[in-house]
């Protein structure tokens, strides 16, 4: 079984934005910079709307996970698409921190969570009795814009139409009076969420 993470974050977000005000602009029609403040807003908050249903993060970014222990299969890394694992730290007896090459790890970038299998015939070295002993960097996002697949990035563009059109509050699944994210955008993104976590 693979060992999911007590806790994960991104540490080090991308300071872009995958749609830009002039696409914006063309997509809702509008000609002037007046509303360029909410327009960008709808922006910001579509592409975190998305990244939160999906449980996926869109532009390159650094991630960390947290474990208490070392799996016996794998380690899942929940944030994702993850190209890359930069570094493996460990507290060991004497509360030091030590490292692991990312080399004794075997990353499987495919599947949804991304996993990591240490190599054949590793042997974890010990750890100390700290809560949450190692934590796992790694890259996560697709490498530009243009590798995002159509259908995502379809979602988040009717996304962050749909908030700078509505105006009013809303909520990932219905609740009271506020309205619910549209069905069409959920479409489209669910191919991508990841039900595991």
């Amino acid at each position: 079984m693979h060992l999911r993470p007590d806790w994960s974050k991104i540490t080090t977000p991308s300071t872009a934005e995958i749609i830009s005000l002039d696409e914006m602009r063309e997509h809702v029609r509008v000609t002037t910079t007046d509303e360029a403040r909410l327009m960008t807003r709808s922006i910001v908050a579509a592409r975190s709307a998305c990244e939160e249903w999906t449980r996926r993060t869109l532009l390159n970014s650094t991630a960390t996970a947290a474990y208490t222990k070392w799996p016996s299969d794998g380690f899942a890394l929940n944030l994702g698409p993850v190209s890359e694992i930069s570094e493996i730290r460990y507290r060991d007896s004497n509360d030091a921190v030590q490292t692991i090459s990312p080399a004794n790890l075997i990353l499987i970038d495919a599947a949804n969570p991304a996993r990591a299998h240490p190599i054949p015939n590793y042997d974890w070295p010990s750890l100390g009795a700290r809560i949450n002993p190692i934590e796992i960097e790694y890259e996560v996002g697709y490498a530009n814009k243009e590798s995002i697949p159509a259908y995502l990035m379809q979602g988040l563009v009717w996304c962050a139409t749909w908030f700078f059109e509505q105006r009013h509050p809303m909520v990932m699944f219905a609740q009271a009076t506020s309205p619910e994210l549209p069905q069409s955008i959920r479409s489209c993104w669910q191919p991508f969420r990841d039900e595991w976590f």
